[in-house]
């Protein structure tokens, strides 16, 4: 497996499973507060909104039942 290095300090690495995406650091900004104004700015809320971008809906929806089952 090929692991992409960041060229410079302006570049990030974006690592989702397998695979690592080098993106300009700006770029990253951009989609984070893209993100955020849609998600919320809490790590769960991002996280949660990842997972449904990467298609993961219904692992986030179980996630969501197994946390309020553990509350009762």
């Amino acid at each position: 497996m090929l692991i992409p290095q960041k060229k410079s300090e302006s570049e990030t690495i974006i690592i989702v499973g397998p695979y690592r995406i080098p993106v300009t650091r700006e770029a990253f900004r951009q989609w984070e507060a893209a993100l955020m104004s849609r998600a919320g700015f809490t790590d769960k809320e991002i996280k949660a909104e990842i997972l449904r971008r990467l298609g993961y809906a219904s692992a986030v929806r179980a996630k969501r039942g197994t946390d309020e089952d553990s509350n009762e």
